[in-house]
């Protein structure tokens, strides 16, 4: 099943998107440990694609597609920003001990997701997530 969502580019829209898309999820079978696990990532995604993407402006468009398979999600949200080098963002728990500024979303969206992948020069983030697996073990 697969579902697009059109998001305003202002972080005052991520609970609304939030809640529609982790719906739709449920509808599809998402168990409800998979769907937090879910909705923590997609709360750093959105959040990323609307601050540094759109700059909060809510004339620009952040995009969501959701596609499942019975047996988890991939997750694509694509803002028009300019994008940013992965490999540049540090790990936001550096041995000093001190938390970094930045880098913390991109870290709780690769601990919750099976999978979390940029293209488009960073602009583009692609998470995918297995439910099947957990309900099984």
């Amino acid at each position: 099943m697969f579902r697009s969502f059109a998001i305003p580019g202002h972080t005052d829209q991520i609970p609304r998107a939030r809640s529609e898309i982790l719906n739709f999820l449920e509808e599809q079978g998402c168990q409800e440990e998979s769907c937090f696990e879910i909705g923590m990532a997609l709360q750093e995604a959105l959040a990323n694609a609307m601050l540094h993407g759109c700059t909060q402006n809510e004339a620009l468009m952040v995009s969501v597609e959701v596609e499942t398979n019975g047996e988890g999600a991939t997750i694509m949200i694509r803002d028009p920003g300019p994008g940013f080098d992965v490999t540049q963002v540090r790990d936001p728990a550096p041995a000093d001990g001190r938390v970094a500024e930045s880098g913390r979303g991109l870290a709780m969206m690769r601990a919750y997701m099976d999978n979390v992948t940029f293209t488009r020069g960073g602009s583009e983030v692609r998470m995918h997530k297995r439910w099947r697996a957990a309900q099984s073990a």
